[in-house]
């Protein structure tokens, strides 16, 4: 319901929500709002998330709606005892699968969705993947060179 329709080309849609749902929720949003598109390649930073996003991503996956998907979250999430089983299940799913999976000193928080149809959406927010039940804001932009930079510096982490 807050994502009534995806930016157009060079627009940014400003969004503060109250934390009753996840973040990781944008996903299967902007999925519905783009159909019958897919993503062609999801980027994901995250502090932490949980096992819903976990098992969404993983249905999301496996049904064919994300074709790649790159997956970083914060060191410090995968230090504690429940982030660290969360950690490893998610990257042994992933990496299995063929995607891209680390933990890493980052705080960012960041979705990225190339989507088969050509359109590039980045979504910058306040908010990790799982919800923190507190007022977060977010921007949706749609531009192709937006997304890169973000890609650029998550591939940093993945290849060093």
């Amino acid at each position: 319901q807050l994502l009534e329709r995806l930016p157009d080309p060079g627009e940014t849609l400003h969004l503060v929500f109250s934390g009753s749902f996840d973040s990781f929720d944008a996903i299967p949003a902007m999925l519905a709002l783009a159909a019958p598109a897919t993503i062609e390649n999801l980027g994901l930073a995250s502090l932490g998330f949980n096992e819903r996003n976990t098992a969404t991503l993983l249905r999301l996956l496996d049904n064919g709606q994300v074709k790649r998907c790159s997956f970083l979250c914060s060191i410090y999430f995968k230090s504690m005892q429940d982030g660290g089983r969360l950690f490893e299940n998610l990257h042994r799913e992933l990496t299995t699968r063929g995607h891209q999976c680390k933990a890493v000193r980052s705080h960012a928080k960041v979705i990225l969705a190339q989507f088969t149809d050509g359109r590039f959406f980045t979504w910058e927010s306040s908010a990790n993947l799982r919800s923190c039940r507190n007022c977060e804001q977010a921007t949706l932009t749609a531009d192709r060179e937006l997304l890169e930079f973000h890609r650029g510096w998550m591939q940093e982490f993945f290849d060093g």
